[in-house]
């Protein structure tokens, strides 16, 4: 599984110009079936809003945007 995750992690990064490393987290997230990951990293979620796939563009929550949708 961790050569999967890599392998999907290093697609995503080159599609939305963005680093391994954060991406790894989407990789995960994908594999684990999550609809959403609530995200920090502005710059980030906004990377992966740009992807190529709107299935991937979707899935970035800001967590300001989570929060606001919880009412908190």
């Amino acid at each position: 599984m961790g050569q999967v995750l890599h392998d999907v992690a290093l697609e995503i990064a080159l599609a939305v110009d963005h680093s391994p490393h954060d991406t790894m987290y989407m990789a995960f997230a994908i594999a684990m079936g999550a609809e959403k990951l609530v995200m920090a990293d502005q710059k980030f979620a906004a990377a992966i809003r740009s992807h190529p796939d709107p299935a991937l563009a979707r899935i970035p929550i800001l967590l300001g945007e989570w929060n606001a949708a919880r009412g908190t």
